[in-house]
């Protein structure tokens, strides 16, 4: 069991009551101020908007009329104005106070959110990601450092933030002006490198008129049939109707062109090399993993197979032979050393490629390679648990460690996948559970409030992870940890 952190229960592992969360702002003294500002300043544009009217029309407006002006247009004014101007105003009239002003002044918008909002602006307007004491990690920050690895351009960074926030577990906050304003500049990062199967993605945890029609759009680009009228109607609703015209026009176009079939290429001189010799193959795929294309297992272990006759018993004593043969000294140690070299890069390839190890017995050369592919991801998974360690992970910001954690996620879903359920097993009780659980426990007994988001969502995927794993005591103390975490998000 973890041990080292303070816990209310028996239990080693569970996590203290949260220390008082730091803020920049007295948060119920806020909310007071909020609500007598906005009435004082409502109240008073809503009273000289009545004398005004009631002065110009001299008793002439008919009740729909009356009600429009007197029911209609003020609720307007004070729910949803604040938040149009804040996002939806035209580009020279919004600056970065009057988008926070107006954001204190929505009903929509809760006091928790404003300095996540803050951040997110100032990442979308090209300054550096700020780093103080009090940035809190929650939706919008968590948005804003996917908006910045689109900017730095990783995406497979916002990529995996993107993943985290569409699989958050239940009673997660994230707010729905996240979900509309915050998702938008990522689908413009995408749609402008013409990423559509990005776009899907992030489509996903969003809401609004103009994600629905970039969403509508991925569909079509990726070879869905879509329908003209339902997409110039999407194109109509939605804001920003300029920028995307040229987009739904050529998009509306393409649909009337017939649909063609593409035959397969003939094979070239270098495809039919690399069907004969083995060594051409080898040096093709190691091209082609450097430049980050995809390399499917099959194809490492069809490499395999052709390297059979060339690395197996026989092979080898070939090799030695041939060594005698110009005097080579220690000509048995180079045979081996060239045999060791060319399965550690196919052990390497292996362990980047995409699908399933198989299970070939271990003596035989495809039972090596894929030994040496499980060993090399769980090193590579036992690396990215370094920078998880509970003296480290207390000393970096909470969205840090959220990030760090979540390419830990990656690694441990591509070692599911690549090699199964027993090297997961292994490595869970080899030390990942304690490392992250423990890691958990310190972030949020150093940071408290500001880390609660996200030991929430960290809590819960031990708990789920455990669970899938039959680690029952292990599911139900981080469930409950989950809990306490969960009640300090709320506060």
């Amino acid at each position: 069991m973890p041990t080292g952190v303070k816990a209310p229960v028996v239990a080693a592992g569970t996590i203290a009551a949260p220390p008082a969360p730091d803020s920049f702002i007295d948060k119920p003294r806020a909310a007071v101020l909020r609500m007598i500002v906005r009435l004082v300043l409502w109240g008073s544009t809503l009273r000289a908007l009545a004398a005004t009217v009631g002065a110009w029309a001299a008793g002439t407006l008919s009740v729909a009329a009356t009600l429009t002006i007197t029911v209609l247009a003020p609720a307007w004014l004070f729910v949803l104005f604040p938040t149009w101007f804040a996002w939806r105003a035209p580009a020279r009239l919004r600056s970065r106070r009057l988008t926070l002003v107006a954001c204190w002044l929505s009903p929509l918008v809760r006091v928790r959110d404003l300095c996540g909002i803050d951040v997110f602006l100032e990442v979308c307007d090209d300054r550096p990601f700020p780093a103080p004491r009090h940035v809190p990690a929650d939706a919008w920050t968590a948005l804003a450092a996917a908006v910045q690895a689109e900017r730095q351009g990783d995406a497979a960074r916002a990529d995996r933030i993107v993943d985290a926030l569409a699989c958050l577990p239940g009673g997660a906050r994230f707010p729905w002006l996240a979900r509309v304003h915050g998702v938008e500049p990522l689908l413009l990062a995408a749609v402008r490198r013409g990423d559509w199967v990005a776009v899907t993605r992030r489509a996903a945890i969003g809401r609004g008129r103009l994600v629905e029609l970039y969403q509508l759009c991925a569909a079509g680009q990726q070879g869905a049939p879509v329908d003209a009228g339902t997409l110039w109607l999407r194109w109509a609703l939605a804001p920003r109707r300029r920028q995307t015209f040229a987009l739904v026009r050529a998009l509306a176009a393409r649909q009337k062109t017939p649909v063609s079939v593409t035959p397969a290429p003939a094979m070239t001189v270098e495809e039919h090399a690399t069907t004969v010799d083995p060594r051409v193959r080898h040096l093709l795929l190691l091209a082609r993993a450097a430049r980050g294309e995809v390399v499917l297992m099959n194809e490492v272990f069809a490499l395999v197979a052709a390297w059979r006759g060339h690395l197996d018993a026989a092979g080898v004593a070939r090799l030695q032979a041939r060594a005698l043969e110009l005097e080579v000294r220690d000509g048995a140690g180079h045979a081996r050393a060239l045999r060791d070299a060319v399965l550690d890069e196919l052990a390497l390839l292996a362990s980047e490629a995409q699908g399933q190890l198989p299970s070939a017995a271990p003596d035989t050369l495809a039972g090596q390679v894929a030994g040496l592919a499980r060993r090399r991801l769980c090193e590579v998974v036992e690396a990215a648990l370094a920078g998880l360690g509970a003296d480290r992970i207390a000393r970096v910001h909470p969205l840090e460690a959220w990030e760090r954690w979540l390419a830990l996620r990656a690694l441990l879903e591509r070692v599911e996948h690549q090699a199964g359920d027993v090297a997961l097993t292994t490595l869970w009780h080899g030390g990942l559970r304690n490392t992250l659980w423990n890691a958990t426990c310190a972030l949020f007994n150093e940071h408290g409030g500001r880390a609660a988001w996200v030991a929430h969502a960290m809590f819960v995927w031990v708990a789920d992870r455990a669970d899938c794993l039959g680690d029952m005591s292990t599911a139900l103390v981080n469930r409950e940890n989950a809990r306490i975490a969960l009640r300090a998000d709320a506060t």
